[in-house]
């Protein structure tokens, strides 16, 4: 199968990338049916041979043993490394020791596998082996390619794990006394899968409480954040320690977020920390259908109101309870006032958890289906105007106005979803918003207009999109700082497409000069990108009206434009209204350019691709 993976050894150097991947059977040279699969990724070289020296010694302790590799101690080609995440499969409980200066036995499913310290002066080098994936930079490229994407017209099939998921989700959900919805965790594997997680956790607690007791504002930031997590309910100290259910404890760490107009600090979870076994929670998860709208649709359906106000739902995954049956499998260790390492529940939907956004994302739209009946002007905003936990809604008159966001504070009051940081860009729409909604709401008077609008800027008082970029000017600029700083530029409606392809083409320009990720970059390309990091700036000075002039009575054309060079390709579509009196307005919709691809076409094939890519966009 197809694969190209950045691989890192010691000292975070390049092994270069794979080659693909293959899935493998191993089995014991003794009995072919002790055996297991892996995934393998292949690469040019693995090792090179080992040991790296010939012993002769013989240990006691060793002796009759059905060793897993008979010839161990004479140096011979790797060809395959077993990584630890795969190792749990492999191990069985059995040890066997010698003395402190002798190696150990272990016994495994392919049969005993020898380790630990060889005294012996043959030993004339030392091989160390270590490998990861750059995971770093999978998940830039990963979002860079999401960005570069437009989103499907179609809804895609659901996969077989997908409709066993919602399945799950529908079988179990219920809600409590206060119309609180209580869900279980959709299992794919068993959780007695699980292997030992307390000694991890509880070392990467110590670890942790280290760095706070050098930090004090950090230290207090955690303490009350943790502390607030208690007194809401939605952690709570574990009880009733039966040994024989399964359990897991997620690791745990700060997260600060300078940005954002409420929680600026929060504790985030690990569910993908491997236990004993080699599995973590989140590889016996399922996680669910994507169910989220593209920030697209949702930009372009809130382009077409005249008035529309913004909100989001108070601490969103936290609203929603988790089955006490499952609590095990969520908990957390932290210290009491005493100091002494205490373990907790977590309670609700924990963000970390690899099923936590689908099922944040289906008990709201399980909402809809529930309330929507008695709430009908909150549907769209809760289905075509969500993202995640921001929920923007829409109308041409100030009476509906106010009617939507009336309608969607009490659909969600009815599933235990608080709303806040409530905004709008006319005076009055929020009248008959709830003081209590409002007590922590960003007024819309505020004194500071400009809100952040998925990604984007948005002054309510002149209802327009702006564009601001914090750049980050580095000393050594990489192929690493470039992508970043690319992916940085977020543009998904194509407003600044003329600027954001300019580092689309410098980035193939960097593939063509074949720079390693974190290579200096030669002084003329640096010094290029160095200018075009200067020009950014005037990004400020540029803004687009959020409306698209949209009404009942308009007359609406759309007019779509494509080309093509050598550089790359264009598609832009605009939007010609014209009102009742006859007043025209013309405004840019989107747009989206593409890098010409290495292997270079001709005009006429470019063109007809950029044909191609406008009537998606269409």
């Amino acid at each position: 199968m197809a694969a190209s993976i950045n691989i890192l050894g010691i000292g975070s150097r390049s092994a270069g990338r794979t080659r693909g991947a293959a899935t493998v059977t191993l089995s014991s040279i003794y009995d072919s049916t002790s055996n297991f699969k892996v995934t393998a990724f292949v690469l040019n070289i693995l090792t090179p041979t080992l040991p790296s020296f010939t012993t002769s010694i013989q240990w006691e302790h060793l002796r009759g043993l059905l060793l897993a590799d008979p010839d161990f101690s004479r140096p011979g080609p790797i060809d395959v490394i077993i990584g630890a995440d795969s190792y749990g499969l492999l191990v069985e409980p059995e040890i066997i020791r010698g003395r402190t200066t002798e190696p150990i036995a272990q016994r495994t499913l392919l049969g005993w596998i020898v380790l630990g310290p060889v005294n012996d002066s043959t030993s004339s080098s030392v091989r160390v082996q270590h490998t990861s994936i750059d995971d770093k930079i999978d998940l830039l490229l990963t979002k860079f390619r999401e960005q570069e994407e437009l989103p499907s017209d179609s809804a895609p099939t659901p996969e077989p794990e997908e409709a066993s998921c919602e399945q799950h989700f529908k079988d179990t959900y219920t809600r409590d006394n206060n119309g609180r919805y209580v869900v279980r965790l959709p299992f794919k594997a068993p959780p007695s899968s699980l292997g030992d997680s307390f000694a991890g956790a509880k070392r990467c607690l110590h670890q942790l409480l280290r760095r706070l007791s050098t930090n004090d504002s950090y230290r207090e930031l955690y303490n009350e954040f943790l502390q607030e997590y208690e007194t809401l309910s939605h952690m709570a100290r574990a009880t009733n320690m039966d040994s024989s259910r399964s359990r897991f404890y997620l690791p745990h760490h700060g997260v600060f977020r300078a940005h954002s107009t409420t929680t600026k600090f929060r504790v985030v979870f690990n569910g993908s920390f491997k236990t004993t076994s080699g599995v973590s929670i989140n590889d016996i998860l399922h996680t669910g259908a994507k169910l989220q709208q593209d920030t697209v649709d949702v930009l372009l359906w809130i382009r077409r109101h005249r008035l529309i106000f913004t909100t989001d739902v108070t601490k969103m995954f936290r609203q929603i309870a988790v089955h006490p049956d499952v609590w095990a499998l969520q908990q957390i260790l932290w210290v009491d006032p005493n100091n002494q390492v205490v373990p907790y529940y977590l309670t609700t939907v924990t963000y970390g958890l690899s099923c936590a956004p689908f099922l944040a994302i289906r008990v709201m739209l399980q909402l809809v289906e529930d309330e929507g009946h008695d709430f009908p002007l909150a549907i769209s905003p809760l289905t075509k105007g969500r993202y995640v936990d921001d929920i923007f809604g829409g109308a041409e008159t100030l009476q509906d106005l106010q009617e939507t966001a009336r309608q969607l504070q009490e659909i969600c009051q009815r599933g235990c979803f608080p709303l806040q940081k409530w905004s709008a860009n006319v005076k009055d729409a929020l009248r008959y918003v709830t003081s209590e909604s409002r007590t922590d709401a960003v007024s819309i008077n505020s004194e500071d207009p400009n809100l952040k609008f998925l990604g984007l800027e948005w002054n309510s008082t002149e209802d327009n999109f702006k564009f601001t970029l914090q750049t980050s000017f580095h000393q050594d600029v990489t192929k690493r700082t470039v992508l970043s700083e690319t992916e940085s530029l977020f543009d998904r409606l194509g407003f600044i497409s003329p600027i954001t392809v300019k580092a689309k083409a410098f980035l193939q320009e960097l593939w063509l000069a074949k720079l390693h990720w974190d290579d200096k970059l030669p002084v003329q390309l640096q010094e290029k990108w160095l200018r075009f990091q200067a020009s950014l700036s005037d990004l400020s000075l540029i803004s687009l009206p959020r409306w698209l002039d949209l009404s009942s009575t308009s007359k609406v054309e759309l007019h779509g434009f494509s080309d093509a060079s050598m550089l790359a390709i264009v598609a832009a579509v605009y939007l010609r209204s014209t009102s009742a009196d006859g007043t025209t307005t013309v405004t840019l919709v989107c747009s989206k350019t593409k890098v010409t691809p290495l292997k270079r076409l001709t005009i006429p094939k470019l063109e007809l691709s950029a044909a191609l890519l406008l009537a998606k966009l269409m």
